[in-house]
C-alpha cells in the first residue's frame, strides 16, 4: 500500500508533536472525501443516517469561534499533517517525539541540541500522533496552530536534520488540512479522514472488505473504495480508537458514495462514532536562494580529497581560512591557506580515501555568497603514519574512520571564483576534525613531542574475542573439552602458534552456555578479514560451534605482553585472594570524548593505584576504538559477589565515574580457564 511520503522530496526531518486533543467530531463518513462530505460543519444535502446533523459541530476546525490563545482577529495557525518512516523502534522513536513537546536537550535526542521545543511553534493541546496499521515505523503527525515560520526554521535547521539522519527518519512534506468545503469538489483529491470508532476490530473488517468490494458489513453499497479513491495508497493510522485514513486521488464518486443511504446505514453498523474528512493542500516550497558559485559546489561534490588538492591550492583565495566553530569545536586554532594545505596534505598522505560524505538534503544557499550542508569526515589509515603539529606520529593502523554529522559551510569570494572561507560545526559532543583522526588511530592529544623520530606505533596484533555458542552446542563442546588431556591441549595450541596465532587468556563464565572471553595474538600484522577467517576456520578453538565476534585493540591500552618470542612453558599464575572477572565497557551517548580527555594524563601505575585503595586491579585496559567497547580483566581482593563488584563498577569510584559506561560484568569462575596471575595475593 503506497503512502504521500517516501515518494515526495522529504524536507528537513519534521518536528516531533506529543499526544493532546481528540481529532474533529463529527457527522459519521466514510474515511474518503466526498464531494460535499455530510461530515462537515453545514450538513446541507446529507443522508438521514448522518449523526446529529446540527448546523454548526463545536468541535468542527472550520470557522470556529477565534481560538483561546488568540485574542485579536488574527487568524490561528493552520492545522498540519506530516507522515514519517524511521529505522528506529517506535516506542523509542515516541519517547523522542514526547520530550521534544518541551524540551530542546534530552537523552532521547542522541546528542543533538535542537534550537526550539515543539510547543514554541504548535498548539501542543492539539498535537495527535498515530501509527501506521501493520507497519511497525511510520507515523503520522497532525498539528494545530502551527508557526510556519518557527517551524521552518527548526526542519530545515543542522540539527533537526542531523538527528532525523540518526534515527533514519525520511519525512514526507508537511501538508494543511482544510475543511471540505459544503459545494464544489474539494481543493484537493487527497484526503485524511479522521474518525472514532467503538470498536476497531469490527471497523477494521468492515473497512477492508469495502476495499475492492460493493459491500460494508454485508451491507450493499454502489460503489467499492477502489472505484473512488487510489486504493493502493489508502494508508489506516490509529491512535487507540482514533485513526486518521489518508486516500489519494480520489474522484467524484466519492460524493455519490457518501451521500448513498445504504453507505450511511452501513458505517453506523461499523460503530463509527465521529467521523471528519480534511482534503490535504500542499503547502508553498520555502523560498530558494541563488545556486551557490562554482568552487562552492565543487568542495561539496562528495569526491576524495585526493582528487581535489591541486584545484584546492589553485582556487583557495590567498585571504582563505578555515575554522571549526561552536560549542562543540575541537582544541584547534583556524588555518590560514598554508596550513590548510599543509593539514589537507597530510590527511590525504595518511588516509588516502579521505573525503566529506553529504548527508541527507543537497548544500542549501546562505547568505555570503556561500552554501551549508551536512558531512561526515572519513578516510582509511592505509597511508603514512599521522601527525598533528607537536604531537608524536602513528598508525598506519588500517583503520576506516568517520566522524559527524558536522554542519560545512562553504563560502567564495566577492567573485565567485574562488573559495574565501570553510566552517565547520560539530553538532554535539564527540571527536571531530583532524584531532579526532589523531585519537581514533592511537594518538594522544596534548602529548610531548616525540624525543626522536622513533618509528610509528603499528595497530596492535591483539584481538579481543567475543565467544557465543551456536544454539544447542554448548554442552558438545565442553564435554569434548573436557576429554582433552594436557597433552592434546598442548598440541592444540602448538598447531595454532605455528599458524601464527596464540590464544593468550580463555576465560569463560557460567552456566556452560556463558560468553566466553579470549585474547588472541598474531604474530604477524593480519588483516581484520584474515584473523576472523582463522578463528572461525578448522584450526579455531570451536569450528560449528562458536560465534566469533572480533574486536582489534589499538594502541594506547594496558596490553599483555607477546606470547611470541617466550617460551612456550606455561608460566606460573599465582591464585588471587578474591575474583577475577572480565568487563566489556559499551560508552554511554556522548561520553566518549570526555573519557579519553582523562584518560590522556592518566597512566596504568596510577590508575591502578586508585583502583586499589578501594580493592579492585585492572589487570588488562584494552580498547577497540575511540568509541569502544572497551574489555577490560579485572580482579577483586576480596571474594565478592558480582553485586558488590557491580555497586563498584557502576559507582563513582569505577572507571568513568559511573557516569561513562554500560558495564556487563562476568565473573571467572574459580579455577577455569586461562587467567592472568593474580595481583592480589595470599602472600601479598
Amino acid at each position: 500500500m503506497g503512502c504521500a511520503s517516501s515518494t515526495e522530496a522529504a524536507p528537513p526531518p519534521p518536528p516531533p508533536p506529543k499526544k493532546p486533543a481528540a481529532p474533529p467530531t463529527k457527522p459519521a463518513a466514510e474515511p474518503t472525501p466526498p464531494t460535499k462530505p455530510a461530515a462537515e460543519p453545514t450538513p446541507t444535502p446529507k443522508p438521514a443516517a448522518e449523526p446529529t446533523p446540527a448546523p454548526k459541530p463545536a468541535a468542527e476546525p472550520t470557522p470556529a469561534p477565534k481560538p483561546a490563545a488568540e485574542p485579536t482577529p488574527a487568524p490561528a495557525g493552520p492545522q498540519l499533517a506530516i507522515q514519517i518512516k524511521y529505522d528506529i523502534d517506535q516506542a523509542e522513536w515516541q519517547a523522542m517525539f514526547d520530550a521534544h513537546a518541551t524540551n530542546t536537550e534530552h537523552p532521547s535526542f542522541q546528542g543533538f541540541k535542537l534550537p526550539a521545543s515543539r510547543g514554541q511553534f504548535v498548539d501542543e493541546s492539539k498535537t495527535m500522533v498515530y501509527h501506521e496499521v501493520g507497519a511497525m515505523k511510520s507515523s503520522l503527525i497532525d498539528c494545530s496552530g502551527v508557526d510556519l515560520m518557527k517551524m521552518g526554521a527548526l526542519m530545515g535547521g543542522p540539527s533537526f536534520a542531523a538527528l532525523n539522519h540518526a534515527c533514519g527518519a525520511e519525512v514526507s512534506p508537511p501538508t494543511m488540512l482544510v475543511d471540505m468545503p459544503t459545494d464544489g469538489p474539494p481543493p484537493s483529491p487527497d484526503v485524511i479522514v479522521f474518525l472514532e470508532v467503538k470498536d476497531f476490530g469490527v471497523w477494521h473488517a468492515g473497512f477492508t472488505e469495502h476495499g475492492t468490494n460493493k459491500s460494508i458489513g454485508g451491507m450493499e453499497v454502489p460503489y467499492s473504495r477502489s472505484e473512488v479513491c487510489d486504493e493502493s495508497r489508502t494508508k489506516i493510522y490509529r491512535n487507540g480508537n482514533k485513526l486518521a485514513v489518508c486516500v489519494f486521488d480520489t474522484n467524484p464518486t466519492m460524493g455519490l458514495l457518501m451521500a448513498d443511504p445504504a453507505f450511511q446505514a452501513s458505517i453506523e453498523k461499523l460503530g463509527v462514532i465521529s467521523q471528519t474528512a480534511k482534503p490535504r493542500v500542499a503547502l508553498p516550497p520555502p523560498p530558494t536562494g541563488p545556486e551557490p558559485p562554482a568552487p562552492v559546489l565543487k568542495w561539496f561534490d562528495g569526491k576524495p580529497m585526493s582528487e581535489k588538492v591541486d584545484w584546492f591550492v589553485e582556487n583557495a583565495a590567498d585571504d582563505y581560512s578555515m575554522a571549526f566553530v561552536g560549542e562543540f569545536a575541537p582544541p584547534m586554532p583556524p588555518l590560514d591557506k598554508t596550513k590548510a594545505i599543509g593539514i589537507m596534505k597530510s590527511l590525504v598522505a595518511s588516509f588516502p580515501d579521505f573525503g566529506f560524505l553529504n548527508v541527507g538534503a543537497p548544500p542549501a544557499s546562505i547568505e555570503g555568497n556561500g552554501a551549508w550542508g551536512l558531512v561526515y569526515s572519513s578516510g582509511t589509515h592505509t597511508g603514512e603514519p599521522f601527525a598533528l603539529p607537536n604531537h608524536p606520529p602513528v598508525g598506519p593502523t588500517g583503520n576506516y574512520n568517520k566522524f559527524g554529522p558536522t554542519v560545512c559551510r562553504v563560502f567564495a569570494d566577492s567573485t565567485g571564483t574562488k573559495l574565501a572561507r570553510v566552517e565547520f560545526e560539530p553538532l554535539k559532543p564527540g571527536p571531530s576534525g583532524p584531532p579526532a583522526f589523531y585519537v581514533a588511530n592511537g594518538g594522544v592529544l596534548g602529548a610531548p613531542p616525540a624525543a626522536a623520530p622513533a618509528p610509528a606505533p603499528e595497530m596492535t596484533n591483539l584481538f579481543a574475542v567475543y565467544h557465543t555458542f551456536e544454539e544447542g552446542k554448548a554442552e558438545a563442546w565442553w564435554e569434548n573439552m573436557t576429554k582433552l588431556t594436557p597433552e592434546d591441549m598442548g598440541a592444540m595450541a602448538a598447531k595454532q602458534k605455528s599458524l601464527g596465532f596464540v590464544n593468550q587468556y580463555f576465560m569463560p563464565t557460567a552456566p556452560s552456555d556463558s560468553p566466553i572471553y579470549c585474547i588472541w595474538e598474531s604474530e604477524k600484522a593480519v588483516t581484520d578479514e584474515e584473523f576472523q577467517t582463522f578463528i572461525d576456520g578448522p584450526d579455531g578453538p570451536g569450528p560449528g560451534s562458536l560465534i566469533n565476534k572480533c574486536y582489534r585493540v589499538m594502541p594506547g591500552g594496558f596490553m599483555p605482553p607477546s606470547a611470541f618470542g617466550a617460551s612456550d612453558a606455561p608460566a606460573e599464575v599465582k591464585p588471587t585472594t578474591g575474583k577475577l572477572f572480565w568487563i566489556k565497557h559499551d560508552f554511554l551517548e556522548g561520553a566518549a570524548a570526555k573519557f579519553w580527555e582523562q584518560a590522556a594524563s592518566m597512566t596504568k601505575e596510577a590508575a591502578n593505584e586508585a583502583n586499589a585503595s578501594h580493592g579492585f586491579y585492572n589487570h588488562y585496559f584494552m580498547p577497540h576504538g575511540m568509541e569502544g567497547p572497551i574489555w577490560c580483566v579485572w580482579e577483586s581482593k576480596e571474594a565478592l559477589d558480582i553485586d558488590a563488584i557491580r555497586a563498584f563498577i557502576d559507582g563513582p569510584n569505577g572507571p568513568g565515574g559511573g557516569v561513562t559506561f554500560n558495564n556487563d560484568i562476568n565473573l571467572i569462575p574459580e579455577g577455569m580457564g586461562i587467567v592472568p596471575s593474580a595481583y592480589f595475593t595470599a602472600d601479598a
